[in-house]
């Protein structure tokens, strides 16, 4: 018997092997989803790297870099927005709006595929496509 037992078994209306059922049940999630979290993060960590290296080429005017970094992390995680935003300018910079444009339908079409994304394009993200394009218009 341990101190709190009392409270842990008190108007239980299931037996103990239902009780054990229960326990690897929740075990099985806790791990699946410390899986996935572990997961999501390492693709997080990849993609912000390939953000990072895809801004510092077109910091030098590199703008294939740009499109090679950020390929290598959409492989990893679809639609992440940095990544978009930074292919966005690059297009900009080449004065590409055809591909601002692209760039953004593949950030919708990959959201709407995503379960767990809202679906809706990010206020920032919206703001730089509308700068880039009337922007460029202006010149």
């Amino acid at each position: 018997v341990f101190l709190g037992e009392d409270l842990m078994t008190q108007g239980r209306e299931y037996s103990d092997d239902t009780a054990k059922v229960i326990d690897t049940e929740i075990a099985r999630i806790l791990h699946e989803q410390e899986t996935r979290a572990h997961s999501l993060l390492m693709k997080h960590r990849t993609a912000l790297a390939a953000a990072d290296l895809a801004s510092h080429y077109l910091s030098l005017g590199d703008v294939e870099g740009v499109f090679w970094a950020t390929g290598r992390g959409l492989t990893v995680l679809s639609g992440h927005e940095e990544l978009i935003a930074v292919r966005m300018r690059a297009h900009a910079r080449r004065g590409d709006l055809a591909g601002v444009r692209a760039e953004w339908d593949s950030h919708v079409r990959a959201l709407a595929a995503d379960s767990w994304s809202s679906s809706t394009p990010s206020p920032k993200l919206a703001a730089l496509r509308a700068e880039l394009l009337e922007g460029s218009a202006a010149v």
